[in-house]
């Protein structure tokens, strides 16, 4: 059975959602990942984990997985070149809507936006509520990192983790091996913030302001050397595991 969205015919679109439909919208961004890693690394890496799920899935649940929304907000790092970004945040919460909303005119349901992006995650939950009170749908937001949390904790060997490091490089080795050029990676950190005070990156109580070129010069906040194939294994793996498990919890959910 098909599951992208892209591929199928209108026919065979109408034929699915007559099902318990759940419809994937993978969320990521155009933007610089250092010199190492290419600029569309966090929507490659959520379509892949999406697409994967719904291959496990395909006989026991009706799943259609959408391409995948490519450009977020990455105000962040527009110092850096290639990067692109909305820079209204209405304009990408338009954009969010618009999609919802023509899922649901099709008689789709359930919608996941699964986000690979730090920038996108704010406007992604805040938008949850919404969304279900103007369509009816029910929205589950997945930021992805949060469904392998643990295992980046037991696995990671670099002291912070923010952007183009250990663990995002991992798993583009382990999918995408020849965008990788391990060969320019370089691991930065930045030190003014890793302070054990209230602004630091790392702090569970505050979010500041900060730019990314505040934290980096060469866009790495991380250590990209530290990376593996397995490793990038076992966090993709973890990742289409626990998505599995939450896509076939979504499914037996009764909603009016």
């Amino acid at each position: 059975m098909k599951t992208l969205l892209h591929e199928m015919s209108s026919q065979e679109f109408l034929e699915v959602v007559k099902a318990n439909t759940i419809a994937i919208i993978p969320f990521g961004s155009i933007e610089q990942h250092g010199q190492h890693l290419p600029l569309g690394t966090d929507f490659l890496i959520s379509y892949e984990v999406a697409k994967k799920a719904s291959e496990i899935l395909s006989k026991e649940l009706s799943i259609i997985v959408l391409p995948p929304v490519w450009i977020g907000l990455s105000i962040e790092h527009l110092d850096f070149p290639g990067t692109l970004t909305f820079y209204k945040p209405e304009s990408f919460i338009s954009l969010v809507m618009d999609i919802c909303e023509s899922l649901k005119k099709h008689g789709v349901k359930k919608i996941v936006l699964l986000n690979q992006h730090g920038g996108n995650k704010g406007i992604l939950m805040g938008l949850t509520q919404s969304i279900r009170a103007k369509t009816g749908a029910f929205i589950l937001f997945i930021q992805l990192e949060r469904l392998i949390e643990n295992t980046i904790k037991k696995i990671i060997e670099s002291p912070i983790e923010i952007h183009a490091g250990e663990i995002e490089t991992s798993i583009m080795i382990y999918l995408f091996p020849d965008l990788v050029d391990i060969r320019k990676a370089k691991k930065e950190f930045p030190e003014k913030f890793m302070k054990p005070s209230y602004i630091n990156v790392n702090s569970e109580k505050i979010d500041f302001s900060w730019l990314t070129k505040d934290l980096s010069s060469s866009g790495v906040i991380g250590d990209p050397l530290k990376a593996s194939k397995e490793k990038g294994r076992e966090l993709f793996e973890r990742a289409v595991e626990e998505l599995c498990k939450l896509l076939r919890e979504l499914k037996e959910l009764e909603i009016d």
